[in-house]
């Protein structure tokens, strides 16, 4: 019985091994009406997905992204805080909306 066992479990540590170890780029049959989709998950390079639609593209690795980290500047402006109820009590809803169009920078100033 532990023979059984152990020799099952060898042959499962197998397939995993060698799933694992296979192409992950996929291969899809010329089929005529159908066109061919393949789903990027990020950055993922095309290279992985198909090698024959990297080579077609130029793309052979993953260009390095500049992405601008808008949580490092100082550049942010506070908006003022808006007094409404000195405008509501005058009952006129033009200053509400003006002070929200100057705090948002779409007002005069």
């Amino acid at each position: 019985m532990v023979k059984y066992l152990a020799l099952l479990c060898l042959v499962i540590l197998c397939i995993a091994h060698f799933s694992e170890s296979k192409p992950a780029y996929q291969v899809l049959k010329v089929k005529e009406g159908y066109i061919p989709v393949f789903i990027r998950y990020g950055d993922q390079p095309l290279s992985e997905i198909d090698p024959v639609l990297a080579e077609a593209f130029g793309e052979h690795e993953i260009a390095p992204r500049n992405i601008k980290d808008d949580t490092s500047s100082n550049d942010h402006q506070i908006a003022p805080v808006v007094d409404t109820k000195a405008n509501e009590s005058t009952g006129k809803f033009e200053g509400i909306i003006k002070d929200l169009l100057n705090s948002a920078g779409f007002g005069t100033r």
